[in-house]
């Protein structure tokens, strides 16, 4: 039987863009070699969502939380959980068995720690090495909140939890007709207390006085050392914190940009209407004119009738005058009986 892989990573909030961005493959030009960018439009979300994945892990924590105490900076706030198998365990399966297999492992987590708390869930085939094999892997962001409503990553996934889970999803998967069983459990293996190490680094000089000269230079050099690293650490701590404030500035630039493209595609959505009603109004004048020079060559040749007939009736007019006039002429002479 195949083995089961499973590993878990946590987020802060400075670290959520660069999550999204790997995970849904915004930008193909991706540091990982192996992610093939021809192939990415075969990877499967198995979780819609509307906003990025900051604004959604805000508004989960919100909800849950019920802002009663501040979120610390430097809380965990996404836990990512990482599902595969062997390589030659999908070698055996077909692309539909791959899908189940991501919507079936989502499922099982989704009950575990709550489907309001999983907020998303990848499933990539776009990955290939340099041999030609496919190596399709399993992201689950899931905020990581206790049942008693803490939000705490060190609380939920204590060393118990993560043997159990581990546990949980072979039995789940194997219920499910996938032919998985659980990695070796926790490796035993403990590293040498530094206390432990100095005491048996004391001894051992004094019972070998020959080497007594040579293993103090080197205890002063690892001393020198232990002091070089916390110094390092130190400087890699103030990076770090840097560069997390420098993220946290550019989440909210890209949120003031998206906002502003929002209100750009209202205005430009304001001038289109703008510019539609002023076609109907110029629409509308042009056909009003068209009426008015109607209407004013009716006038024009109401008016020449009118002064047609004014013409006329003068011209009677004066004809019949003359003819009275000439008339009295000859009533005058005494032609007219």
């Amino acid at each position: 039987m195949y083995k089961l892989v499973l590993h878990v990573k946590h987020f802060k909030k400075g670290n959520l863009s660069k999550l999204e961005n790997h995970n849904s493959r915004r930008y193909l030009h991706d540091n990982n070699k192996n992610i093939r960018p021809e192939l990415s439009k075969n990877n499967i979300q198995f979780i819609d969502h509307k906003g990025t994945l900051t604004q959604d892990v805000k508004a989960r924590t919100d909800q849950k939380l019920n802002n009663k105490r501040a979120i610390r900076s430097d809380a965990n706030l996404i836990s990512e959980i990482v599902v595969g198998a062997d390589d030659k365990y999908f070698q055996t399966l077909t692309d539909q068995k791959k899908i189940d297999f991501g919507r079936t492992a989502t499922k099982l987590i989704q009950e575990r720690y709550g489907k309001e708390n999983v907020l998303r869930s990848y499933l990539h085939l776009d990955e290939v090495d340099d041999n030609g094999i496919q190596h399709p892997g399993l992201h689950v962001d899931l905020v990581p909140m206790t049942k008693n409503g803490k939000l705490s990553s060190d609380a939920l996934w204590d060393r118990k939890e993560l043997f159990d889970f581990h546990t949980y999803m072979a039995k789940g998967l194997q219920a499910n007709g996938f032919q998985l069983e659980r990695g070796e459990e926790y490796s035993r293996t403990k590293h040498l207390d530094p206390n432990v190490y100095k005491a048996t680094m004391a001894k051992f000089v004094k019972n070998t006085n020959d080497k007594s000269l040579e293993l103090n230079c080197a205890v002063k050099e690892i001393e020198k050392y232990k002091k070089s690293l916390e110094s390092w650490k130190i400087n890699l701590d103030d990076r770090e914190d840097n560069i997390n404030f420098r993220e946290d500035g550019a989440d909210e630039e890209e949120q003031a940009l998206t906002e502003r493209e929002m209100k750009d595609t209202a205005r430009e959505k304001e001038q289109a209407d703008e510019r539609r009603k002023l076609d109907e109004r110029t629409h509308n004048l042009v056909i009003f004119a068209e009426s008015l020079k109607e209407k004013d060559k009716k006038l024009k040749e109401k008016e020449r009738y009118i002064k047609l007939g004014k013409e006329k009736e003068k011209k009677d007019k004066a004809k019949r005058l003359k003819q009275e006039r000439e008339r009295r002429e000859q009533e005058d002479d005494g032609l007219v009986f």
